[in-house]
């Protein structure tokens, strides 16, 4: 009787059983740049910022964060965008 309950609360432990894959679409894209918009005051190195590079390189193209001028930016970011070439524009407000 108790072994469906068993079950239930096991697969909630161990997680999804299909779990879908993680996927990333960059805002905009156009002849040599892929866009990320972020709109923060403190910008990270993200799993998003990651892929969207790895997307851009494997198009030949560069990828463009747009922030808005106050945001500050992490140095591990800095210094991820040093080494891929990654364009950061501060836009106006």
């Amino acid at each position: 009787m108790f072994d469906f309950i068993k079950k239930l609360l096991r697969r909630e432990r161990e997680g999804p059983v299909n779990p879908k894959p993680r996927a990333v679409l960059p805002d905009a894209e156009d002849g040599s740049f892929v866009y990320l918009f972020k709109a923060c005051s403190l910008l990270r190195l993200t799993y998003e910022i990651r892929h969207t590079t790895s997307l851009a390189l494997k198009q030949d193209k560069r990828l463009s964060l747009e922030v808005r001028p106050e945001t500050n930016l992490a140095p591990e970011l800095e210094e991820f965008a040093y080494r891929h070439n990654i364009r950061i524009s501060r836009g106006t407000e």
